[in-house]
């Protein structure tokens, strides 16, 4: 990101006039740390991206799951926005989350990383669809970035509940499920947070609005 000129780095809009903001962005956080290093006498070297996955082709099925996500809360009259941060933030409350809750701590990407596992061997594969469960007031569960790994189980154990996870089916139709087709809320009712800080990657994340009273203040 260093330029011709000693001393002057270059990012974002500068070097990708057609580039989306979100990557200039992401730009200046890497050029904000190869100036650092410039400073301070380092090599200067761009931080490498971490592994990410990302979902692909979203088909006519999902697209309607997040349509109704979207729809959940209540929408402002477009005719009468304004840029008032209590209406932006009623408008945030819209967003269906479709990024990973645990980007930074996922255990899984981690060892994407260390591994250097290469994305694209398994391209052709069937990938899973997009879930999620919000029926529990304090977590969201995403079945699809769920990797079985049993943690939440054993959690939900040790706290004694009388549901519990589990899982269910067999071979390659094996999936984390709550017994007797009960509800996630009934499943988790002791053990919701230390559910969610088990789990390696975003499948079982706590949801975000901090103002709604909290049902179960031991879970």
């Amino acid at each position: 990101m260093l330029t011709a000129r000693a001393g002057v780095f270059a990012a974002g809009r500068a070097v990708r006039p057609t580039g989306q903001p979100v990557s200039s962005v992401a730009d200046a956080k890497a050029v904000a740390l190869c100036i650092h290093q410039y400073l301070t006498g380092s090599t200067v070297r761009r931080p490498p991206k971490p592994f990410s996955v990302f979902m692909g082709k979203v088909v006519d099925a999902e697209m309607h799951d997040f349509l109704q996500l979207a729809s959940t809360a209540p929408r402002a009259d477009a005719a009468a926005m304004t840029f008032d941060v209590g209406r932006a933030i009623e408008e945030s409350h819209r967003c269906v989350h479709c990024n990973c809750a645990k980007a930074d701590s996922c255990k899984l990407r981690q060892l994407a990383i260390d591994y250097d596992v290469n994305l694209h061997r398994f391209s052709t594969g069937e990938r899973l669809r997009f879930q999620r469960n919000d029926e529990h007031p304090l977590v969201r569960f995403e079945a699809g970035k769920c990797i079985r790994c049993g943690n939440c189980i054993k959690v939900a154990g040790d706290h004694a509940e009388a549901l519990g996870l589990t899982f269910i089916g067999r071979g390659f139709d094996v999936h984390l499920g709550v017994p007797f087709h009960e509800s996630l809320r009934d499943a988790l009712l002791d053990a919701a947070r230390a559910a969610v800080a088990a789990c390696p990657t975003g499948a079982l994340s706590l949801k975000e609005r901090k103002s709604e009273p909290d049902p179960h203040p031991h879970a």
